[in-house]
């Protein structure tokens, strides 16, 4: 018997999908947790058998890294594939091969990297479409490439995935990849997908409003707690808020915490490794430790939310050089102002000492001091009128 331990997210299924594509009932494939799988590791490393292992889209501690070698050079045929930044350092044995980047520079994932792999070891053809379009929607995701191509299906597979159970949408997706010639959801998966598309849609607008910024190793930081979507929500907040370096997503119920960010001035994988973590540039997971609840959970705690910025507005917009108008809500007005080619920052009517030359830099400025959001236009045209 084949066992493949990979991860329960959507990159995760697709290396235990092809695993179960290529070796049938030959294989069985164990969908891990980050934390469980030392668990479901530990116990195969101890039965005295020689069954292969296959760990896919996730990593080993240092312990295990050396049982394994133990195990290896002992004749056992164990092969960890993962395409994780924070897992480089296993390259350096023969049983782990971590690749984050292509020779092309096109990022990996860890079902395209088995995939690679299975086609080597002739377990598995090159050139089936149905298979190859599965893999990429798969990488695609996982990388976010689907969002700069805008590749939906890419994203409505993760959806899927969110909406039915792990053994639901694993034979679903096999019997595509046998009886399909291309991939493409059926009547029923479409409903479904366009039901979670509204159910979404509600959840990240409600946690528009639940988000708090503090302070981190000197990085402006969005913390929001959330326990689905992780991934739409984390993306929507960099966006909803670019003077936030990176959200951090907090679940409290099983003390994990996932790191996310759109800029490219952070690795958020680095923040990750400060609490037991680890991940990729722009996405990354790590534990609840006391560190975190004190520098996220209660210092969030002690804020008000983010106030948000108004929308739809036609008389208050960003970026009118006579003057754009925030608010925290309450008593705090300020203006955003061009004069001589430069933007000038006017609290309660209290220029700052310091001018910016762009636009963008005076609002970051603005919004990670003050905490304020783009006032409505019923609240510019009130402000309007006191000043006349």
């Amino acid at each position: 018997m084949i066992h493949l331990i990979t991860h329960n997210d959507l990159d995760g299924m697709g290396c235990g999908i092809l695993g179960k594509l290529a070796f049938n009932q030959e294989i069985k494939v164990y969908y891990s947790s980050i934390g469980s799988m030392h668990y479901t590791l530990q116990l195969l490393l101890e039965e005295n058998i020689k069954d292969p292992i296959y760990i896919t889209d996730l990593s080993v501690n240092e312990e295990e890294e050396k049982l394994i070698s133990k195990k290896v050079e002992k004749g056992r045929t164990i092969k960890l594939i993962d395409h994780h930044q924070s897992a480089l350092h296993l390259n350096q044995h023969d049983w782990a091969t971590v690749c984050v980047k292509q020779d092309d520079n096109q990022l990996t994932s860890a079902t395209s990297l088995f995939y690679k792999y299975l086609v080597q070891k002739n377990h598995l053809t090159l050139g089936v479409p149905v298979i190859d379009q599965f893999v990429e929607l798969v990488r695609q995701y996982d990388t976010w490439e689907w969002e700069v191509n805008n590749n939906t299906c890419a994203k409505q597979l993760n959806d899927l995935l969110g909406i039915m159970s792990l053994n639901q949408f694993e034979k679903r997706i096999l019997n595509k990849l046998k009886g399909e010639d291309s991939f493409h959801f059926d009547a029923f998966e479409t409903n479904l997908l366009e039901l979670e598309e509204e159910k979404i849609e509600r959840y990240v607008k409600r946690k528009k409003r639940q988000v708090y910024q503090v302070q981190f190793d000197g990085h402006y930081v969005g913390v929001v707690h959330a326990e689905a979507y992780i991934s739409e929500l984390g993306n929507v907040l960099g966006r909803e808020f670019p003077h936030l370096e990176y959200i951090i997503l907090l679940s409290l119920g099983s003390k994990r915490m996932s790191f996310r960010t759109i800029s490219d001035n952070v690795d958020v994988s680095e923040v990750a490794k400060k609490f037991k973590g680890g991940g990729h540039q722009k996405a990354a997971g790590g534990n609840i430790t006391k560190k975190a609840f004190e520098s996220f959970v209660l210092k969030a705690f002690e804020q008000s939310p983010i106030y948000k910025d108004a929308e739809k507005n036609e008389e208050n917009y960003k970026e009118n050089k006579k003057g754009t108008l925030f608010t925290n809500g309450d008593d705090l007005f300020i203006v955003l102002v061009a004069t001589d080619e430069e933007w000038n920052v006017i609290v309660n009517g209290t220029k700052e000492a310091v001018s910016y030359k762009t636009y963008k830099e005076a609002e970051i400025f603005m919004k990670r001091k003050y905490n304020v959001g783009l006032a409505n236009d019923e609240i510019f045209a009130e402000y309007i009128q006191t000043k006349t």
